[in-house]
């Protein structure tokens, strides 16, 4: 007689059980399925998000893009470590051709439209959304009719950065008054989320809370920052954000805790101007186990042929990055010490608009070590919405880009993402 073989049977764990495991998965992929295991899982999910708890799996950023195959109304997120595209449900088509000005604590920022222009952020995993004050109640920006009839912006220079008075259509505002937009907290947890807003004119920084109904301006010492302004973290570590301007310098700026606190921001300087190039692909990142403040200054060749209709056949275009300038921020000597390749060998970079992060390559073995995953960073990335985008995996020891499938040939594959929006990195979370 054969012996019957024992069969697990997983519907008949307690559901603190279930629960234990689910925080071991990962977001996207095993966490979100588990709960079609069975009846008894799918409690067991519904327990696991209704408390909020955490997945202690190390989540990887992932790119977020717009494509043809899913519609408006859906987005696709990409994963370099196993190469799989998810489609997620996007509400009210938020990537119908809106800008996407970058994404941060795992919630991606784009702009609403009329009557009144303003940010609106949304957890692609969940389809929560959250807004951010209207784009008037930037102290230097207001709204008028034309003498036609049209609604227009103004945006002023208040601080001697220029000369110029902008004035924008409703469609120019949307595309080019707003920058990046950083987050200190997940908008889940109401008005402890501070957005860190950068804007025209270039140099211009401002803050609000979730909740608030204006944007509140942010000073510099001396208001002597006539440099762009291009890139902005926040550092978990000391509840500090960063700013980055075209000439090198570094700001730290202190936002009180308390929404009703009166008084203003605490802005210092942490490194001086120490270019004159006006580069504006540079970055700020972290690195998480010594602590260094990074600067990685991104060289991108691009030229007449990069502009093409989405859809013509872009494969022979070459990428634009050509070079990675990776600096150590020395506030105490004010320098920039540059690092090399062999520095960075066990850690893995995700750069792109709105966002920059350094891990340790054990954390994702599935990555490769010592390079840099890019996503586009193109400084006119509205003016040139149907530029091929710069996307791929760049080689810090070889000093060459490289596809994100692996693959050693720098030729780009036909790529499965829509020019504009311009796709982004995000990393997935339910809160």
């Amino acid at each position: 007689m054969e012996e019957e073989t024992a069969v697990a049977d997983w519907s008949a764990l307690p559901e603190d059980i279930i629960i234990t495991v689910m925080g071991c998965l990962s977001v996207l992929g095993d966490l979100v399925r588990s709960g079609a295991v069975c009846s008894t899982w799918r409690d067991a999910y519904a327990t696991f998000r209704r408390l909020h708890l955490p997945s202690t799996t190390a989540q990887p950023p992932w790119l977020l893009y717009a494509c043809d195959a899913h519609g408006p109304a859906s987005a696709a997120l990409y994963c370099p470590a196993t190469g799989k595209s998810l489609r997620v449900p996007l509400p009210a088509a938020l990537l119908d051709g809106r800008p996407v000005i970058g994404a941060s604590q795992g919630w991606l920022v784009t702009v609403d439209e009329a009557p009144n222009l303003h940010l609106v952020l949304v957890n692609p995993i969940t389809g929560a959304t959250a807004a951010l004050p209207p784009i008037t109640t930037l102290h230097n920006v207001e709204r008028f009719t034309s003498k036609k009839g049209k609604t227009r912006y103004r945006v002023y220079d208040d601080m001697g950065y220029s000369e110029a008075t902008l004035e924008y259509s409703p469609a120019q505002a949307r595309e080019w008054v707003y920058h990046q937009v950083v987050l200190s907290r997940s908008p889940a947890e109401g008005s402890a989320c501070v957005a860190l807003l950068l804007h025209r004119p270039d140099g211009y920084v401002s803050f609000a809370r979730l909740g608030d109904e204006r944007w509140t301006p942010v000073a510099y010492p001396g208001q002597d920052c006539s440099t762009g302004c291009r890139h902005a973290i926040y550092d978990d570590a000391d509840g500090l954000f960063y700013t980055l301007r075209y000439d090198g310098s570094v700001y730290a700026i202190d936002v009180p805790r308390a929404a009703a606190a009166s008084s203003p921001p605490a802005t210092r300087e942490v490194m001086r101007s120490v270019t004159n190039a006006d580069n504006g692909s540079k970055y700020l990142v972290r690195v998480p186990c010594s602590g260094d403040l990074l600067q990685v200054w991104r060289f991108v060749d691009y030229d007449d042929g990069d502009e093409v209709e989405e859809d013509e056949d872009a494969e022979d275009l070459p990428l634009g990055t050509k070079h990675l300038q990776i600096f150590k921020v020395d506030g105490g000597e004010q320098k920039l010490v540059e690092a090399s390749a062999a520095s960075l060998e066990d850690h893995v970079l995700f750069l792109g608009h709105g966002f920059s992060a350094c891990f340790p390559a054990e954390h994702f073995p599935a990555l490769k070590p010592g390079c840099a995953y890019l996503a586009d960073d193109h400084e006119l990335v509205s003016v040139s919405k149907h530029c091929r985008r710069d996307i791929g995996r760049w080689d810090m020891k070889r000093g060459q880009m490289e596809r994100l499938s692996g693959e050693d040939d720098v030729a780009a594959p036909s790529q499965p993402w829509l020019n504009w929006p311009s796709p982004v990195w995000i990393t997935p979370t339910f809160y």
